[in-house]
């Protein structure tokens, strides 16, 4: 049974994910947000916004099922599958890469594409600290 600071991020993290899901059809022209007022559906914002649900929805589940401490091997292991997605988007110029892929050389491509895979390299680094002090 988990304790209450995990079902407290749990539901914290749900949460975020549905003001995420919101803001997606907010930014696919589906509802009328006060805030933002009505616009033109944006597939980089839209990108951005489902990629932010599903992880938080995701972290959500991992809180409730995974004990601490070892939870957090759990959560960087979200951010490498996460960073790999975006370097797989990346080199296919979709998702949050859409609009700014084909204004790039093909320098600037193969720099962009550095930078997401630089993530992957990181995140991988954290996630095998935290599986030699926390296991998996």
């Amino acid at each position: 049974m988990p304790h209450w600071p995990s079902i407290l991020l749990a539901v914290l993290s749900a949460l975020y994910a549905l003001q995420q899901v919101r803001m997606f059809r907010i930014y696919r022209g589906h509802i009328h947000s006060p805030t933002v007022r009505a616009m033109q559906p944006n597939p980089t914002l839209s990108a951005i916004a489902i990629r932010s649900a599903v992880t938080f929805a995701v972290f959500a589940a991992l809180f409730l099922v995974v004990p601490w401490p070892r939870v957090l091997t759990y959560i960087t292991g979200v951010w490498v599958c996460r960073a790999v997605i975006d370097v797989v988007l990346c080199w296919l110029g979709r998702g949050q890469f859409s609009i700014t892929a084909p204004m790039l050389t093909d320098k600037g491509r193969r720099v962009f594409l550095l930078n997401s895979a630089s993530k992957v390299v990181g995140n991988s680094v954290w996630l095998g600290v935290c599986v030699y002090f926390f296991g998996f």
